[in-house]
């Protein structure tokens, strides 16, 4: 007897979030260290968790909601940097 299967491509799941890799996020650590990720290619985390690589213009994209509210939370003295 097999156990029944279920094909997980054509399951979808609406989380109401948006894509992330779609989104600007803010990044801890200043300027430089987003500038030194982009040119040597090692990936950053931003403050809602998402981490990446950044590649493109962050001015082109959305700011993701959630980092802008944990930025929020944690105050002016941080400093953050957009990045996509």
């Amino acid at each position: 007897m097999t156990a029944p299967t279920t094909d997980r491509s054509t399951v979808t799941e609406d989380t109401g979030v948006a894509d992330p890799t779609k989104l600007a996020h803010l990044v801890a650590g200043g300027i430089d260290l987003v500038m030194r990720a982009r040119v040597m290619g090692f990936p950053v985390n931003a403050l809602c968790g998402h981490i990446f690589i950044p590649q493109q213009n962050p001015d082109d994209f959305p700011v993701c909601q959630r980092c802008s509210e944990i930025n929020d939370g944690v105050g002016s003295g941080t400093d953050t940097v957009r990045a996509t």
